[in-house]
């Protein structure tokens, strides 16, 4: 949203007094400075918390900004390539829908800390502000940029930067008026800084601690000095701030990786082949990062025969204007996250998940259809999906000899399906949509590590492909040791022995309001009216077997239900349930929800 203008101050007061002779003298003049003092006020504490302002405001921002920094002093013989690749990236950012900024030397020399970087003589005290001699090592002009970019973007700008080698994938404009994490700072490349989001008081904080974490490490050829910088302070306790992925996957937001394949779907790049295909990664990371490693790894393995791996820097812009052209059009649209599922006929096992197969097939129509109209893509998981996996095979073997019911055999597996399928949010299809929003699905939580929103239920949970991997090697493991205490196995109860043994190996996600983000009934209240209160603030409804059998009476009653007999009855109109509720939700409960804009990130 738009900040308040001084057009829209004028338009409020006239609005109230008319043309009222309060505006005569000093009362007017103490008026108008007590609502701008306000209004100055209210905007700068939430774009302080990552937010556009949005008091009084009438209307979106049509495009958010993504920076970059950029010093051609620094350049050295290189200038026109790097004009070229950033005409590429302004034109890449701005055809996705973006407004882009190049901050200069300008924008860093406003920061107070400038000159104790560029001297490389003092640093300020982070705790008392005084100045004390110390010795940073010589940087190349490449690594001096990345501090530079920093100290522009912490004078009072804030929101995204990049480097100019950086193009939009699966990132979409609406994105870009909401900073992930309520505008805590975010690293979506591990610990490089390409790609950030956060306020500027986020970006002040942090370049401090850049300036005084320099002097302090050994040079590295693996890493840049501010990566090396940002690498111990994301140890720190508590975090700093939020990291995507980890020194050694590939599962990050921003994506250095294989750019073609062939129709077989062998990792081999050819310009003179007519079949070659631009590859989709299969975790849809926001953005694009064209290193000189990527470039080498793939001209290595057959990409642009007429260009020399001397000349490859030369050709950059081209070569990133031609992967985007292409992934443009062979590659899946942005706009809807995925949401995914996983469900496998028992037929023949001799058992049930307390459904027959009409329910089933009815409830898993109903969840497809309330995620859509949701913004999501929802996607159904099977056993083909999971046996993908290349641990999958060991993990069979071990279930089959243990007591485990088929049935959470089948919950064990659907975590390797989501690993194959990329990561991503996996959530049960007796669950559906409340105040979850696209937004939310297109960045996962706390930087992708494996995140449950329902205590240990896994009936929500998010997470990147490697979480998903562990999780699954970890569940196999866990329901065969011997202090596990014959338990009923399954994936939900070794969670909760994680919980108890090993407390930190996922996040039990909440927020302000709730220490769990799931709604599980009451559904209605006493008066059979949708229960507005309890579903208050909630992302997900969770339509377990045993809340709707515990509140037969009162759904038969609401829905007009005419054949329950039995349980069986009740747990297989779960999918007309679903749909009763979510219609009377949004039209009771949707406009008073805390959450109607994500909770999330809250």
């Amino acid at each position: 949203m738009r900040g308040t203008t001084a057009e829209d101050l004028g338009n409020i007061i006239r609005r109230i007094y008319g043309k009222r002779k309060i505006f005569r003298g000093r009362r007017a003049f103490y008026l108008v400075l007590a609502m701008l003092g306000m209004i100055h006020y209210i905007n700068t504490v939430s774009f302080r918390q990552g937010n556009m302002p949005t008091l009084y405001s009438i209307r979106k921002r049509s495009r958010p900004v993504m920076h970059t920094f950029y010093d051609e002093s620094s350049l050295g013989d290189s200038v026109e390539d790097r004009r070229k690749l950033l005409n590429q990236w302004k034109r890449s950012w701005n055809e996705a829908g973006w407004d882009v900024r190049v901050l200069t030397m300008e924008e860093a020399k406003m920061h107070e800390a400038f000159p104790i970087f560029q001297n490389s003589q003092e640093e300020i005290n982070m705790e008392t502000h005084t100045t004390q001699s110390i010795s940073i090592p010589v940087m190349s002009p490449e690594n001096r940029n990345e501090v530079y970019r920093l100290l522009a973007m912490a004078t009072k700008i804030g929101g995204w930067v990049c480097d100019f080698d950086v193009f939009p994938l699966h990132i979409i404009s609406d994105d870009g008026h909401k900073l992930p994490n309520n505008g805590k700072l975010t690293l979506y490349d591990y610990t490089s800084p390409s790609m950030i989001s956060g306020s500027f008081h986020q970006f002040d904080t942090l370049v401090r601690k850049v300036i005084d974490g320099l002097s302090k490490i050994q040079p590295q050829q693996e890493a840049s000095p501010v990566q090396q910088v940002l690498q111990r302070i994301s140890k720190s306790n508590p975090p700093q701030f939020v990291h995507y992925g980890s020194q050694l996957d590939d599962d990050t937001e921003v994506y250095r990786g294989i750019l073609y394949t062939n129709n077989q779907g062998q990792m081999r790049i050819s310009n003179s082949n007519s079949k070659t295909r631009v590859l989709c990664p299969k975790h849809q990371p926001k953005f694009l990062r064209m290193t000189p490693k990527v470039l080498e790894i793939n001209k290595t393995n057959g990409a642009w025969p007429h260009i020399s791996f001397n000349d490859l820097h030369k050709f950059k812009a081209d070569i990133s204007g031609e992967y985007i052209t292409k992934w443009k059009r062979y590659c899946p649209k942005p706009d809807r996250p995925k949401v995914h599922t996983f469900f496998e006929s028992m037929d023949g096992t001799g058992e049930t998940a307390g459904m027959d197969n009409a329910g089933n097939s009815n409830l898993i129509n109903t969840w497809k259809q309330a995620w859509y109209e949701a913004g999501f893509e929802p996607v159904v998981l099977t056993m083909d999906d999971a046996k993908k996996h290349p641990d999958f095979n060991s993990s069979q073997q071990r279930l089959e000899q243990l007591p485990m019911r088929f049935y959470n055999k089948l919950c064990t597996y659907r975590w390797y399906a989501m690993a194959v399928e990329g990561g991503g949010y996996m959530v049960d299809y007796d669950t559906f949509p409340l105040a979850i929003t696209p937004f939310d699905g297109r960045f996962m939580q706390n930087g992708g590590k494996l995140t449950l929103y329902d205590f240990v239920v896994p009936s929500i949970v998010s997470g990147s492909f490697n979480e998903y991997t562990r999780f699954a090697n970890l569940i196999t493991d866990i329901v065969g040791r011997p202090d596990y205490n014959g338990e009923v196995m399954s994936d939900m109860l070794a969670l909760d022995y994680l919980r108890k043994h090993q407390p930190d190996s996922f996040v039990r996600h909440s927020n302000r309001y709730h220490n769990r983000l799931v709604y599980n009934g009451p559904y209605y209240n006493e008066k059979e009216e949708v229960d507005c209160i309890g579903s208050n603030g909630m992302i997900v409804v969770h339509f377990a077997h045993k809340y709707v059998v515990e509140k037969a009476t009162t759904l038969t009653n609401v829905l007009r239900f005419e054949d329950i007999e039995q349980d069986l009855d009740m747990v297989n109109k779960r999918g007309a349930i679903a749909k009763q509720f979510l219609k009377d939700w949004s039209s009771k409960c949707k406009s008073r929800s805390w959450s109607s804009h994500g909770l999330l990130h809250v």
